[in-house]
């Protein structure tokens, strides 16, 4: 009977190694060609982050286990495809924990563009270096991509196949895992089973995650927390420990959450590409729109996307190192506290930004309770020229960037701070969760906040209008 296929956690083998990333040329090889097509995938049940290899724990999860064939029956082609398949990929990141680059290199087919190659030999030595907690690559059940019979025979291999994999890690003792698409294509050479190449020949859209960029190091803070930087933002990185203490309690003293492990992952970019590449075009921000990535952006916080089998789940504070180190120590709290209120309060459902970003922002202001007239000047001033908004911001203007999207978070927190003085703020949190529980939404909040508050969010908003112009 084959061995189940799974996501397993391998340990760091004794002889890790270092490796310091360099740049790689193009040196030639194949470049695979593929027409894409979604087609369904063998099998029928939802992908999981299990990594257990229990087969029980596995289909109660969702994923879909060890392909076998019923009572007295070989398995099928294509169980046993993905079988071998899946034994090759764990050999494949056991490998990569090793800094096994002699390993890797026989694992991936001698056709494979040499750019693909380096990509996997460096993400390896940049791994070997390091520590993570978990390195897997899985099949799971996504939509397959169509392979072009004239790639095969330009290989000269008997079959090629493109199933979605995923990438999936975690560090720093975490319960949850980072769970990103891997771009990996595999080919029959034979009778055995290789890495044949990538689906997309654009090697900057392989890279995503810190190892991609270069070797890193990983500090924690006495709660738990830890922070993934490179050589180079070390000191940083040291800085950044110190604060998250102090962001974590400054957020959880004003906004009670439903986390049992409160603690924090960070990582820091090290270019502005970094930045851009790690928080991933915007991987689950909130409810699933784009974080801003513009050049006064200094933080991020992201999470596993919708297409994952964990969506919400492997959450990280994204910190682009240069701009977070031009900042003075109060504007970073502030920024960490932002951050942080994201990663503690996310919710299980969509909820409208202008919640989410005025929670963020009242706790990125620590215990105060600021003063609109103070410091929302763009507020007041729409205040006096138009009159009270009668109207919350909606959500892409907080993505577009510009006044538009200043503007949008000064109407946000302004809100949320006037429901906190009005009527408490553990009534306006029991409202937000509540919302959450409903299957979130403007409409249910309005409805979790008649009954926290006795308030509806129609008669809110006219009251924050007024509480503006007082």
């Amino acid at each position: 009977m084959p061995r189940p296929c799974r996501s397993i956690r391998f340990p760091r083998a004794a002889s890790a190694r270092p490796g310091i990333r360099g740049a790689h040329p193009w040196r030639g090889g194949l470049i695979a060609l593929l027409l894409v097509l979604v087609v369904p995938a063998c099998g029928s049940n939802s992908q999981t982050t299990t990594s257990e290899t229990s087969r029980a724990d596995r289909t109660s999860e969702g994923e879909n286990p060890s392909p076998q064939g019923a009572p007295g029956q070989a398995a099928s082609f294509d169980e046993q495809r993905r079988q071998a398949a899946q034994d090759l990929l764990d050999r494949f990141a056991q490998a990569q924990l090793a800094g096994d680059t002699e390993q890797i290199s026989s694992m991936i087919h001698p056709g494979a563009p040499q750019q693909f190659r380096d990509f996997h030999l460096e993400r390896a030595r940049n791994l070997a270096s390091s520590d993570p907690d978990e390195w897997a690559y899985t099949v799971t059940d996504g939509p397959e991509a169509f392979v072009a019979t004239e790639l095969v025979e330009a290989l000269g291999v008997r079959d090629a196949w493109a199933p979605a994999i995923r990438l999936r890690y975690s560090v720093g003792g975490e319960e949850s895992r980072v769970d990103r698409p891997s771009d990996i294509m595999l080919v029959l050479d034979g009778t055995e089973w290789l890495i044949g190449g990538a689906q997309d020949n654009d090697a900057a859209r392989w890279a995503q995650v810190p190892w991609d960029q270069g070797p890193t190091v990983e500090r924690s803070s006495p709660d738990g927390s830890s922070v993934i930087a490179h050589p180079s933002d070390d000191v940083l990185a040291a800085q950044v420990v110190d604060l998250l203490p102090e962001a974590v309690s400054g957020v959880t003293r004003r906004w009670s959450q439903q986390r049992d492990d409160a603690r924090i992952i960070v990582e820091i970019a090290s270019s502005r590409e970094e930045f851009t590449t790690l928080t991933g075009g915007g991987l689950a921000a909130h409810d699933g729109a784009t974080p801003r990535s513009g050049a006064d952006v200094v933080a991020a916080a992201i999470a596993n996307p919708a297409a994952s089998a964990s969506p919400g789940e492997g959450q990280r504070i994204v910190i682009a190192g240069e701009a977070f180190s031009s900042l003075g120590r109060e504007s970073r709290l502030a920024a960490l506290r932002h951050e942080v209120a994201h990663v503690l309060t996310r919710s299980r459902n969509p909820m409208p930004l202008w919640l989410v970003e005025g929670i963020a922002e009242l706790a990125a202001k620590g215990d105060q309770h600021p003063d609109p007239r103070a410091s929302a000047a763009r507020v007041m001033d729409l205040v006096e020229r138009y009159g009270p908004p009668d109207s919350l911001p909606r959500d892409d203007h907080f993505t577009g960037g510009g006044n538009a999207s200043l503007l949008a978070y000064e109407l946000a927190w302004t809100f949320v701070a006037y429901l906190a003085e009005a009527h408490g703020e553990a009534a306006v949190i029991e409202a937000y969760w509540s919302a959450d529980a409903r299957g979130g939404g403007a409409q249910e909040f309005s409805n979790a906040l008649q009954d926290s508050a006795a308030v509806s969010l129609p008669e809110a908003i006219n009251e924050w209008g007024r509480w503006l112009a007082r």
